[in-house]
Order: structure tokens, then C-alpha cells, then sequence
């Protein structure tokens, strides 16, 4: 899992055609920018980790029997595990009543994009296997230092956009295209889009802006590495990689995101006024521009002090004590 310390690549990433030299190991990660089907690297992912799921339980039996034959429990215990109580793929499985193994797509196609937003962030790499950047205040020059050609590079600023429309040319939905670009080739990449957004059950901003951040307070435990910087009513939202925050950072969001998307929305509403909207519904549209407009400006508020007056983090304090220093303006604080 991300989590763990020993991750090295999600397993829909890796390469299960190739020779394994080392099966305790198993696969090796596949190689960015061939082009290939997510849809058949995720049948490739089911057929692996079925076996190594089934082979686990035949071991873990196993082991169950010599041990019990060992301390001569023959009469008081036995050696049967339940599949549910097998160790591996927990959050991705499910047990059928007939004792078959099935995979829940959605729950896999969220472990990857956990990890892309890692790779643009910096934390994790398609190059590299493992964790990047990882330490307190490491730019994206560290970066280079590790991963010298990388096929992807990660967000300079450490400050990715999370709007409901394209506001920002480098917003989240901009570089997860990319990335699934550059991971599995030009050829399938619209398919590649199609398959991640019916995995999810909506098109990919709109799992970026309502759950994203819901299913990385899960994943981590409430206690996220990716912090969401946002509005009361979410209007505005931007995420940082708690490694790399530094003294400019929320100065930065301020003034180069959020005083921007301010003058963003002035410059729609104005084209409303103007005759110049091409939607179906300019009223509704107005209005809908106006709440979000009055958040933000709510929200510059808010956000001034932070941006006058940088706060300083200390990551051997923890993700709670670092976290709590932002109230009001990150998202998830308890």
C-alpha cells in the first residue's frame, strides 16, 4: 500500500509480461510511454494477484497444519483460514459467496491516482520506484538531482489548482491528462480517459473536486500529506505536498491563485453582462458565479494573515501538530 513505508509502485503499474528475477519480489514496474490499455493491465493485475491471493491462503493453511501438528492441537484447533482474514489486497477485494475473489475496480483506480498526484508533487516518480521527495523543504531541483531525465516532471510551485472549470493551465485535470499521457502512450489515451471515469462513476474533475481529497483523509488516516487549501464553500480549492510547503507558500497561493481566480470569475461575470456567454442558461450562470465570487472574496480574508505572516512547520512534530497551525484555511482539520 501507499502508505507503507517499503512502496515502491502501484500494482496496476506493474509490468506483469516482463521476468520476474526475484518472484519474492514480484513484477518490476513498466516502463512510461508504451502505449497500452488500462483496461488490460488491470485484467493482467486481477490474474496475478488472484493467484498470489490463493497461493497466500494455501500458506497460510499450511503453516496453520505443521504448527498444530507441532503442539499436537489436532483435536482443539484448525488449520482453516477464512479468505476475508487473508492479509493482502484488503481494501480491494471482495469474497463472493462461493468463495471466488473479485476486485473492486473503483478502489484500485483510486489507489493509482492517489499515487499520480504523488508523481506530480514530486514524491513519487514513473522512473523511479519508491519515494522521491520526502524530506522537509525539498524543491523540485532535489528532484532533478534523482530522477535527472525524468519523463514527468513535477509541479514547480508544489501549488496544484482544484476548480470546477479550467481555470489555471496547469490545474489537477490538466496534469493527470498528462500524465496518463505519458504513462500509456498518445494511442489509447481518450479509451484510457473513458475507462478511469467509468471506474469512478463521474468524469475526472469532478472526482478531484468532491471526493479526492475525502478518499486521501481515508487512505492516510486523517492525517494527510496533501493538504487542501480552500474556500468555505469550496469555490476555491488548491493542493499542496506537506513536504515541500516552504515560508512562500501560502503567500504564493494568494497572490498567484487566488487573487487570480477572483479576477477570473470578475472577467466571466463581465462576459455575461456583455452578451458574450455561450451557455444555455446566462441567468443561472451569473448567479452561480456570484455565490462563488462572494466565497472567494470571503476567503481572501481569511487567507491574508497567512500570506503576510508565513508560518512555520516542523514535519518531526507531525501531520496533526503541522496541520492545526492552518484552521480556517485547510481543509479536514479536526
Amino acid at each position: 500500500m501507499e502508505t507503507s513505508w517499503d512502496f515502491k509502485t502501484p500494482p496496476l503499474l506493474l509490468d506483469y509480461d516482463a521476468e520476474t528475477p526475484n518472484p519474492e519480489q514480484g513484477p518490476p514496474s513498466r516502463r512510461p510511454g508504451v502505449d497500452l490499455l488500462i483496461s488490460q493491465q488491470y485484467e493482467q493485475y486481477k490474474t496475478f494477484w488472484t493467484e498470489k491471493f490463493f497461493q497466500l491462503h494455501r500458506n497460510e493453511e499450511e503453516l496453520n497444519r505443521i504448527f498444530i501438528k507441532i503442539y499436537g492441537l489436532e483435536e482443539e484447533l484448525t488449520p482453516d483460514v477464512e479468505l476475508k482474514d487473508v492479509t493482502i489486497l484488503q481494501p480491494e477485494k471482495i469474497i463472493t459467496p462461493e468463495g471466488g475473489l473479485e476486485f473492486k475496480q473503483a478502489e484500485v483506480i483510486k489507489q493509482f491516482i492517489s499515487w499520480s498526484v504523488g508523481c506530480m508533487f514530486g514524491r513519487y516518480s514513473p522512473d523511479k520506484p519508491g519515494l522521491i521527495l520526502a524530506n522537509q523543504g525539498e524543491t523540485l531541483k532535489d528532484f532533478l538531482d534523482r530522477v535527472p531525465e525524468p519523463s514527468f516532471l513535477p509541479d514547480e510551485d508544489n501549488i496544484i489548482p482544484v476548480l470546477d472549470d479550467e481555470y489555471f493551465a496547469d490545474d489537477i485535470v490538466a496534469r493527470f491528462k498528462k500524465f496518463i499521457e505519458t504513462l500509456f502512450g498518445r494511442q489509447h489515451f481518450t479509451t484510457n480517459i473513458r475507462i478511469i471515469e467509468e471506474s469512478l462513476g463521474m468524469d475526472i474533475r469532478k472526482y478531484f473536486v468532491k471526493e479526492f481529497h475525502k478518499d486521501h483523509l481515508q487512505r492516510y488516516k486523517k492525517r494527510p500529506i496533501y493538504w487542501l487549501i480552500s474556500s468555505p464553500a469550496g469555490s476555491f480549492n488548491a493542493l499542496i505536498y506537506m513536504h515541500r510547503y516552504n515560508n512562500q507558500t501560502m503567500s504564493k497561493i494568494f497572490n498567484d491563485y487566488l487573487k487570480e481566480f477572483r479576477s477570473k470569475l470578475i472577467s466571466r461575470l463581465k462576459d455575461i453582462q456583455d452578451g458574450i456567454f455561450t451557455g444555455n442558461n446566462p441567468v443561472k450562470e451569473e448567479d452561480r458565479l456570484r455565490k462563488q465570487l462572494k466565497d472567494v472574496e470571503d476567503f481572501i480574508l481569511t487567507m491574508t494573515p497567512f500570506a503576510m505572516n508565513p508560518i512555520t512547520i516542523d514535519l518531526d512534530d507531525g501531520v496533526k501538530v503541522n496541520i492545526t497551525k492552518f484552521a480556517g484555511v485547510v481543509k479536514g482539520i479536526q
